[in-house]
């Protein structure tokens, strides 16, 4: 995207040693600020002011924004779900009820019977950048816009509405066909900015929109999980990266992130062994196959030594000898873009860009090339090393390396196929495996799965571990070959994936795995709001089922610690929830302020959730932020400006009142009532969703899917509290009404 003034606007992500001061000068120098996930503040800023803000003495390094791709009848039962929700064994039935589900990704469809009840919408908010210019401001969809069906969000691709209902979806359309925690509700992010039904998601998009969703759970005053079924190769993959380290910023307790562990299982998209040699003719070298010229690259990463890299091209494989090769560029050395031809005829064989100047990457100090290829004449091309070190090397794009050895040829292998931000410190990292290869399609005729391996076999295209710096990845495994789920009305998919009825369809990927753990886990938070992320992780890890197929012992990085097991998974967390209780703090106002417990465990700011022991006392302290003034606490027993103090005998909710100093314009929201001869209910900024009867009639025809509302805040002017909740002033303790009719 452009500005008036033709200047390139570019999207990052920046690692700083004082954030404040770091948004300061992004502000000052005419960029916007977007969020800010602990060290890393996400803006977008003015291609020629990159080099002054990276020179800044606040900031540790700037890393651009790359664009990320898209990675229940059988697979649901096979996880224990079941038994969950029947509370058996349980101290109760657990089906996500009171837990927010995140999902970012191309969209949902909100007017899916899977995601309303007969009291009305599951979906709460819906965040859309779809068609937004880069620097500008997200759209977004209020939960009373999508009671009325007039949100204009779609999913055009349709992966988005089938993720959520792998996770969510309470089989309204069809019984037996619902995900796995049908009582969750759910926020969602369209975080692809194409407006068709291709696209991928932006790195700071992808961070805005995790931000949003537990921004609004903390409204809500509710845990969530975010599932996050979208990723990319590349990168250092070792949860050093800036995009790395903001994902896993954002979590704590009450706030979960799973990922996609990638669906690269069977490309030989990586390589690894140790140079040796001192020029072009001692050099090793790997076959690198291309099959879009406009889109390869090698992205290549080591700790110690000095590697030469180069590109050389034959006519065959089987030659001994290249047709040419390019000039070997060691490190701290750069080509800029440069020409290869044949050394006889002069033909032009390719463009290329080797960019090795990297040698102390800031964050994680290792040594880095970038090995840029367009070929434009037939033949074969391949990378050759030579130097001291050992490197690990991925293919990117639309290419892949070799599988010839011997000799000076080295092939590439299927290891460290796992995709960022699968790789990231604090997300849980989902492979996949099967459990269904067959299915009727609507037409009535029985089709075959394209990957045709046993029931309870991985999936082949499930990606393999480990990291960089060597930890196992996936962390576990769950069903993603065959997984029928809801079928955004928007998207057209072919007739032999949708299933009878028409309201679902079959997908296959280890992005359909991911939302089966995101599910579980937002049961688990039904039993342990305060879960954090070792506390899940352990629980996930220690209760996997072992079998014929895992082994004993399985392959960390093939299986992680073994496959889902829901029905454990829950057990082990309510058996240890069982003699605490969690204690949710919510922040209400037009102000800003931090709460604080004695003892330690809510830092809200950040950490809104923690869980106490039962028969305990807790004290809470609120801070106002600088020309902010505590307005008072409620709930609990609370009240007035000082400590609060709670008895944790039960669960319990607080909430904190933040007003700016000597300001007359804000007031405490007051509910407001909606009157119809179908269905009241009460609308509260951050409060309980509200029940408002049942989804609009699935219409083309604009009046047959809204409803009119006329809004009245007694005569007094609406506020909005945040970007994304509306309320009304309201002194004096008024009321606010609104009047609604159906269309």
């Amino acid at each position: 995207d452009k500005t008036s003034a033709c200047e390139i606007l570019v999207p990052c992500l920046i690692r700083a040693v004082d954030p404040s001061a770091t948004i300061r000068r992004v502000i000052d120098l005419g960029g916007v600020h977007r969020v800010t996930a602990g060290d890393i503040v996400v803006a977008v800023v003015r291609s020629t002011d990159l080099e002054s803000l990276a020179d800044g003495a606040d900031v540790i390094s700037v890393a651009a924004s790359y664009i990320r791709e898209s990675l229940l009848d059988v697979s649901r039962p096979s996880t224990g779900a079941d038994q969950v929700f029947a509370g058996t064994g349980l101290p109760a039935s657990y089906t996500g009820r009171n837990v927010i589900v995140g999902v970012v990704d191309s969209g949902i469809d909100y007017l899916h019977p899977d995601f309303w009840t007969v009291a009305g919408p599951r979906v709460l908010a819906i965040w859309d950048v779809s068609g937004v210019a880069v620097g500008g401001q997200p759209r977004y969809c209020s939960y009373s816009q999508i009671a009325a069906g007039t949100c204009t969000q779609v999913d055009l691709n349709g992966h988005g509405t089938h993720v959520a209902g792998t996770a969510a979806g309470n089989g309204r359309a069809l019984a037996g066909y619902h995900g796995m925690a049908p009582e969750a509700d759910l926020v969602v992010a369209k975080g692809v900015r194409s407006t068709t039904a291709s696209g991928g998601f932006s790195d700071v998009d992808v961070i805005a929109a995790c931000d949003f969703i537990f921004q609004a759970a903390r409204a809500f005053g509710r845990p969530a999980v975010i599932n996050r079924s979208l990723g990319g190769n590349g990168g250092p993959l070792d949860g050093t990266s800036n995009w790395e380290r903001a994902l896993s910023n954002l979590v704590g307790p009450g706030r979960t992130i799973i990922a996609a562990n990638g669906n690269e299982g069977g490309d030989r998209i990586h390589l690894s062994y140790s140079t040796s040699g001192a020029n072009y003719l001692e050099s090793l070298e790997t076959i690198w196959t291309i099959s879009d010229p406009t889109n390869a690259r090698v992205d290549l990463w080591y700790p110690t030594g000095a590697i030469y890299v180069g590109v050389a091209y034959r006519i065959s494989a089987s030659d001994i000898n290249p047709i040419a090769f390019t000039p070997p560029v060691g490190p701290s050395q750069i080509t800029g873009v440069q020409e290869l031809r044949d050394s006889v005829s002069g033909t032009l064989l390719a463009y290329y860009l080797i960019d090795a100047s990297t040698t102390a990457d800031p964050n994680n100090g290792a040594r880095h090339a970038v090995i840029t290829l367009i070929p434009v004449f037939p033949g074969v091309f391949s990378l050759y090393t030579f130097g001291t070190g050992t490197f690990d090397a991925w293919a990117l794009g639309s290419s892949q390396f070799g599988s010839q050895s011997g000799g000076f040829w080295r092939p590439g292998d299927f290891a460290m196929t796992v995709g960022t931000p699968a790789s990231a410190q604090k997300i849980i990292a989902v492979g996949a495996h099967t459990t269904k290869t067959q299915w009727t399609d609507i037409d009535g005729f029985t089709r075959t799965a394209d990957y045709l391996v046993p029931l309870g076999e991985v999936a082949p295209f499930s990606s393999r571990g480990p990291t960089r710096d060597g930890r196992s990845k996936p962390q576990v495994s769950a069903p993603g070959n065959v997984v029928a789920a809801p079928l955004s009305w928007d998207a057209l998919p072919s007739r032999d994936k949708k299933l009878p009825g028409g309201e679902y369809q079959v997908m296959q990927g280890t992005s359909m795995a991911s939302p089966h753990v995101a599910g579980a886990v937002a049961l688990m938070l039904q039993a342990d709001p305060a879960l954090d992320y070792g506390a899940v992780l352990t629980a996930l890890q220690s209760t996997a089922v072992k079998d014929s197929y895992t082994g004993v012992n399985p392959d960390p990085n093939t299986w992680g610690a073994g496959k889902l097991n829901v029905d454990a998974a829950v057990q082990s967390v309510a058996n240890a929830a069982s003699s605490r209780r969690p204690l949710t703090v919510t922040k209400g106002g037009a102000g800003q302020g931090t709460v604080t417990s004695a003892p330690a465990g809510v830092a809200c700011g950040v950490n809104c959730i923690a869980s106490f022991a039962v028969g305990s006392t807790v004290v809470l302290t609120a801070t106002p932020a600088p020309g902010m003034v505590f307005g008072g606490w409620s709930g609990a027993g609370c009240a007035g400006t000082g400590t609060c103090t709670v008895a944790m005998s039960e669960t319990r909710m607080v909430s904190a009142t933040f007003v700016p100093a000597q300001s007359s314009r804000y007031y405490p929201v007051t509910p407001c009532r909606v009157v119809d001869t179908r269905w009241t209910a009460q609308l509260t900024y951050g409060g309980p969703a509200p029940t408002v009867g049942e989804p609009p009639v699935r219409s083309v025809v604009a009046a047959g899917r809204a409803r009119s509302s006329s809004p009245s805040c007694c005569g007094l002017p609406r506020f909005r509290p945040s970007a994304r909740f509306w309320g009304c002033p309201s002194p004096a303790g008024s009321c606010c009404s609104r009047s609604a009719s159906r269309a």
